[in-house]
């Protein structure tokens, strides 16, 4: 996750670290509520427990911004993006269907049962409740923010044809930005 801190939400930033710190989702904090420090803490703690699996995604050199393996090119074209600039995560697409499956499959799993607190802003939700595919298309359907709707429904339209466990991941992302229910 590119993590860009509580930025006026009206403006894109132009600051934010290619390193992820959260499972399987780079995006920038959808609310000044989410303190950066605790957001930082829980990011570090999930890519020291989930180290492996974020290797096995992002390749051995993720923690520097240097993605590889099979989410190696979408995860690239994500980090080049401004926090809020619609038209470059557009521009990424979807992440293709072998880098959600090592997501949902790998990240998403480790992070659920990492122990890691999560930042209060995200509500703590409960790790062991799983989205559906539909609860991914209504999520999509009740977010306001254009360049998160955007990239919901883009990550919807890849996502569904493989499956709950793969929306499942996004759903959570999601709901931890506080971008919908």
């Amino acid at each position: 996750m590119v993590s860009c801190g509580g930025e006026d939400e009206s403006t894109p930033s132009k600051s934010g670290s290619a390193t992820p710190s959260a499972p399987g989702m780079m995006s920038c904090t959808a609310s000044s509520a989410c303190d950066e420090a605790e957001t930082e803490a829980y990011g570090t703690c999930v890519a020291d427990k989930c180290d492996a699996d974020y290797k096995l995604c992002l390749g051995p050199d993720y923690r520097s911004g240097k993605y590889s393996e099979v989410c190696g090119e979408y995860y690239t074209c994500l980090a080049k993006c401004d926090c809020r600039d619609n038209a470059c995560f557009s521009a990424c697409g979807v992440a293709p269907a072998d880098c959600q499956l090592c997501l949902g499959n790998h990240l998403t799993y480790c992070a659920q049962n990492s122990g890691c607190k999560q930042p209060s802003c995200t509500g703590n939700a409960d790790a062991g409740q799983l989205g559906t595919c539909a609860d991914l298309a209504k999520c999509c359907a009740a977010i306001t923010d254009s360049t998160y709707k955007t990239l919901c429904q883009s990550e919807y339209n890849g996502a569904k044809g493989s499956g709950d466990i793969i929306c499942s991941s996004f759903v959570k992302a999601f709901q931890q930005l506080k971008a919908c229910p």
